[in-house]
Parts: structure tokens; sequence; C-alpha cells
């Protein structure tokens, strides 16, 4: 082919993907003969959302659009795992709705992560046969049939030459899920299998191996077990698809003449792949590479403001004088207000049994005004859509589960505390309910997560599953890690930093009493911890359960980072359910034990 400079920007993307026209450029667009489009570490993460990525569907636009021009030549779509577990929209039915939304995107293959097998080995074999692409689990073997879980590896013949792929799993899946979901499972050690499996493509004339990969480059992952571990061993692989690490790579890594790329996560970020078969004897150079980012994704957000008149409903407070035969609590019914609202706005009131006729009171009243008011609606320019398939199926999916997300889970004869100027402040209810289910399930020694991942309150009455995904939205696993004291000290000292203002990296405790004196100087204002009425051990090592956010160091909590990981659970919001229903909301719970207690 008579080929020239490449244009691999944003810029030929998107009139790709909106179909405009522009003016001719002079420099002729580079031909490939492979693009391949991959994210990583989705965590059920299907839908676009505030804190999470693009979703599936704009994945598919992406892929479906760059085939539309030849230039690209064939396009591949690739996961590398880590995909059918994580949210509550995948783990209602177990991983189904996922496979169905991969389905639609027209993905091609997929790796798997150490999540992916949190349904169990016997789920999992289920959901294989669902999926219309292939999953390539080459080091992963059923220790009953000596078999690998999906395929070993594929072969495709692309514009005459023969490309190889296959995948590889962590062995870390053995403690990173719950090992009774992986009792029958071997991993292969993945240079091994690695070497053993690009001999076979070598056999077959294969001229370009790609590796779809569960590995990460994670420095608490021995290196053997790294995607940088692989291309030092196995130099004949040409480009690993790697994930598990989480790690947005903005440019190819390039170890051992093998090339390196991963997304980051949630779909937070799209890789783009493109290979030139005619300059294989280049190595590396033969693949171009770029990260798309969720905002060059989504487009330029813009808002556009109108000013109206709107109807609102606004508080206000109101005069009542006392008449004779007037209590209270006749006028909190009266006016539809809580004894306690009308109390909270009249602080001379001593004795709510005991108000003189003639005395007014402020009676605080919604009432209807009408005002004018400015709304902004925010748009985005030169975004690539969902595509219709796949969004149609999501919006299905999510029909379907809103009869699950209003079963009843359990009871509670008050309200569980999670608003944020509570859990940012201190300590609640609801907190502590969720930092007991995780000792409980886990059966660590220690429970600690952050205020600020309580996102609402729990209202007296029925339980459903929709309440506690309101509660815990992120999708967030539970994880253990084996930390000394003085580790434990550190984080603490680190939630408390702040204390008494709002900090939504409040630690929020179970297994513990901590006092501490908020007016000492930052790092040393925890006084005392308290571990089963005895002085916590600074150098002994104690069994903590943390969320996985905590666990990498988020929300600054570097010493939880620094901790070896024991073991991996399902999400928090599946943690709290099972817990309700297993042990219900008992009374004692309406007051709020004093764990982290500060003193003078």
């Amino acid at each position: 082919m008579n080929k020239s400079v490449k244009i691999f920007g944003v810029f030929g993307l998107l009139l790709a993907v909106t179909g405009c026209s522009s003016t001719r450029v002079s420099n002729k667009e580079k031909d490939y003969e492979l693009t391949i489009v991959h994210v990583n570490d989705v965590h059920g993460r299907a839908k676009e959302g505030k804190y999470d990525g693009v979703g599936y569907g704009r994945v598919a636009t992406i892929a479906k659009n760059l085939e539309m021009d030849k230039k690209n030549g064939k396009v591949i779509m690739m996961d590398g795992g880590d995909t059918i577990h994580g949210t509550t929209f995948a783990t209602l039915n177990k991983g189904e709705s996922m496979i169905e939304v991969l389905n639609g995107a027209g993905l091609d293959y997929m790796a798997l992560g150490n999540h992916d097998f949190n349904y169990g080995e016997k789920r999992l074999k289920e959901l294989l046969p669902k999926a219309e692409f292939t999953v390539l689990g080459s080091n992963v073997v059923d220790k009953n049939t000596g078999k690998v879980i999906g395929k070993e590896y594929d072969i495709q013949e692309i514009d005459g030459v023969k490309v190889g792929f296959f995948g590889l799993s962590t062995p870390e899946t053995y403690y990173k899920t719950n090992p009774k979901n992986i009792e029958n499972i071997r991993f292969i050690d993945p240079i091994v299998a690695a070497k053993s499996i690009v001999k076979k493509l070598q056999k077959e004339k294969v001229k370009f191996i790609v590796v779809v990969a569960h590995l990460g480059d994670d420095s608490s992952t021995e290196k053997k077990y790294q995607s940088i571990g692989v291309a030092e061993a196995v130099p004949e692989i040409n480009i690993i698809i790697d994930g598990h690490s989480h790690t947005p790579l903005s440019e190819k890594k390039v170890v051992n003449g093998v090339t390196i790329v991963q997304t980051g996560e949630y779909s937070k970020n799209v890789g783009v792949v493109k290979v030139d078969f005619d300059m294989l004897k280049k190595g590396s150079l033969a693949i171009d590479y770029r990260l798309m980012s969720k905002q060059e994704i989504l487009g330029e957000e813009s808002v556009n403001k109108a000013t109206f008149k709107k109807k609102v409903k606004e508080l206000t407070l109101k005069d009542y004088t006392i008449k004779p035969g007037d209590t209270l609590l006749k006028v909190s019914r009266e006016y539809s207000v809580s004894l306690d609202e009308i109390l909270k706005y009249n602080k001379n009131i001593k004795n709510p049994n005991n108000i003189e006729i003639g005395n007014v009171y402020k009676i605080p009243v919604m009432e209807e005004v009408t005002k004018t008011v400015t709304e902004g609606t925010t748009v985005r320019k030169n975004g690539i859509p969902e595509d219709p398939k796949v969004k149609e199926i999501i919006e299905r999916i999510d029909k379907d589960q809103r009869a699950i997300t209003e079963v009843k889970v359990g009871k509670s004869e008050f309200k569980l505390e999670g608003d944020r100027s509570v859990v940012r402040n201190g300590e609640s209810n609801l907190a502590q309910l969720i930092t007991d289910a995780m000792i409980w399930k886990t059966e660590a020694d220690i429970a600690i997560t952050n205020g600020g991942g309580i996102r609402a309150s729990i209202n007296e009455g029925d339980i459903t599953v929709g309440d506690v995904i309101s509660v815990l939205p992120f999708g967030n696993y539970v994880i253990t890690k084996e930390l000394t004291g003085q580790q434990i000290k550190d984080a603490l000292e680190h939630g408390l930093r702040a204390y008494p203002e709002s900090l939504g990296g409040l630690c929020q405790i179970a297994g513990l009493e901590v006092k501490f004196n908020p007016k000492n100087t930052e790092g040393k204002k925890v006084v005392s911890i308290k571990k089963d009425g005895r002085d916590l051990d600074l150098n002994r090592t104690y069994l903590v359960a943390t969320n996985d956010f905590m666990a990498a160091g988020g929300d600054g909590y570097s010493s939880l980072k620094d901790g070896k990981e024991v073991g991996h659970f399902p999400g928090l919001d599946e943690v709290l359910i099972e817990y309700i229903k297993e042990n219900g909301i008992s009374s004692n719970r309406k007051t709020v034990e004093k764990r982290i207690i500060p003193v003078k």
C-alpha cells in the first residue's frame, strides 16, 4: 500500500461519528489493517454516570463509527475483565444483564477478571453460553475437566495476516474473590501459559499476537503476575490489552518490545489501538494508541438559561397566637408540622406542656409562592451519542429491575441517619450498621469506611433494595487487609483530622473505641484506641475490613493502601442487604453507640 503521514486525533474521530464534513487536509490519512477499541474494569457500570464513565452505549458507537471508515481496517472491541459484577444493574440477575449489554454492543473478546468469579464458578459457566463474544480464559482451568474456562485462543485472518488472540487472568483471584467461588478452578502461571500458547500460535503461522489480560501493573502484585512481567518473559507477544490495576495509560507502554495499554476504570476512558501491518517488522512502531477521555467523548458542556415565573413551595415562619384550649401538639397537627420543628424556631419555650394564652410563636409552614427563577439546561456539543440498540437494552433492563429494587429486605422502627450533615461530621446509627455488617461478613477485627460514601438516610418503615442502593450507590466492594496497629492509628488520625468540620473522608468504624482531642494538632489528635477493652497494639497485625476505594488510598488513606490485601467480598450494598435480612434492625440501633469520642 502507498501510505503517508497519519492523522489520528479526536477531530477525525468526531467527524466520523457526527458525519460532518471539513476542509480537506493535504496529508492523506494513514491506512491501518486492525483497530482495537477497548475498556477494562467496568465493574457493572453499563451506562453513563456522574461518578462513572461514558457507558457501553458510547463505546459501541466509537467502534461502529471507526468501522465505517475503511482506513481503520478490521475493528475489534475488547474488554479487559472485571465486567459483570459491581453495581445493582449487574448483580440483581447475577451478571446476565451485563452479558446482554455486551452482546448488544458487539464485543468480540473478553478476559476474565477476579470479580467476574464473584457469583461463583457454577453461575459463570451458566453465563458463558449466553455470550455472543469470545471469553478467553487461557490460563483459567477447570480442575475437574482439565479444560480452560471459555476458549484457549482464537485466530483471525485479517488482510492476509493471521492474528492470534488469547487471554490471561490474574492468579490473585485466589484471594481477590471469595475462595469458595473458585474451589474447582486453577490459575496457571501467566508466563507459563503465555509461552505455551505462543508456541501453538506460531505453529499456526500467526504473525501478530494480541493478549487481552487482567493482570495490571500494581506494585503490590508479584512482578511475574503483572503484564510487565509477562512482556519481559514473552517478547513474541505484540500487544497486551490490560486491566486489573485500574491504570489509565495516556500513552502506550513498551516493555521488551511488547506494547501495553490500559484505560483505567468504569469506562472513564476508552482506548483506541491502530495497527499497521506493513510496519510489523518495526515492532511497536507499527502500533498507534490513543486514550479518549470521558470529557472528550461526552463533548463540550454548555448551559442554556431561561428566566420565567414559577410556583414554588417556600418555608415561611407564621405568627400564631395561643388561644384558650390550645396545646403545642394541637397546633403542630393543625399546621402538619412536627413538635420538634416548632421548638426549633421558638427557643423561648422551656416547657412544651406549659404555654400561656396570648403568647405568639413562630410556626414553620410551607407556602406556595410565585417567584421569578432562572434555570439552566445542560447541553453537550460535538459529543459521541449512545448506540440506540445498547441504550434500548439498558433502558429495558432498568425498567424490569425496578420490580426488584422495590423488594423489601427488612424494616426499621426509626430513621437510620445518613444525611451528609451527619455522617461527614460524626457518627450515625446507619454508619454503624454498615461497619457492623462489614465485620459480620468478613470476620475482620475492625471495619472502617468513609462518611462520604454514605449518600442517603433510610426512613422509618420498610427497607427496600432500592433504599440500600440510594445509601451506597458507588458499587464499592468490601476488601480485607492486614494492617498493623500503627497503620490503623494513622488511618484514624487521617479520618479525624478536620473534626468538627465536615469531611467526606471522616472515618466510620466498628470494632474499636477511639478517644481523640479535636484541639490537638493534626496527626496527634488520637488519645487512645481500645480493642475489646484493651489498648490497640501498634506492633500487632489486625484484619481490617474497608471498601475498595479506601483500600486503594482513596480520600487520602495512604496507610490503608500500604496494607496487604487478604480477601475480596461482594459489594458493600450487597453485604448490607444480606446483614439486614439475617439480623434485622435492633431497637438498640436507635441510639448511636459511642465509638469515636471527642475529649478535652
